[in-house]
């Protein structure tokens, strides 16, 4: 799937290296529990992986349409968790501290919440955030 500057597009090993740079990087973990080791980021890729391939749709790696340099993530995640509000699909993103402030977050959960209304016919599609 593409936008007007990015592209959402699933893991590929290349991408390891700079996600688990920005997971590492206490300014984009500031509001989860605690940055992430590379093996973390190793893992965390497999569980979005698993989750396309489970239910059709998840978690997709953000990439520059011109340059090709690793955003971020934006996607469609079920709640894997009794929420009081579960079952639920949330939209989700993080992106790396040098893009942020430029509207890529905005228009990539733009992108995700269109496939998701659109394409995958979903009822509701919740944001929420958790105490860190």
């Amino acid at each position: 799937m593409q936008t007007e500057r990015l592209i959402l597009r699933r893991w590929q090993l290349p991408d390891l290296d700079a996600f688990a740079r920005m997971n590492a990087d206490a300014r984009t973990m500031q509001f989860m529990p605690a940055v992430l080791s590379r093996d973390e980021t190793e893992a965390l890729i497999a569980r979005f992986e698993a989750h396309h391939e489970m239910h059709g749709f998840g978690v997709w790696a953000l990439e520059m349409r011109d340059g090709g340099a690793l955003v971020g993530y934006t996607g469609l995640q079920s709640v894997s968790f009794d929420a009081g509000f579960s079952p639920a699909v949330e939209v989700l993103w993080r992106l790396a501290p040098e893009f942020w402030h430029r509207g890529y977050a905005t228009e990539a959960a733009q992108a995700a919440l269109a496939d998701g209304f659109e394409r995958l016919e979903l009822g509701r599609i919740l944001a929420f955030t958790v105490p860190a």
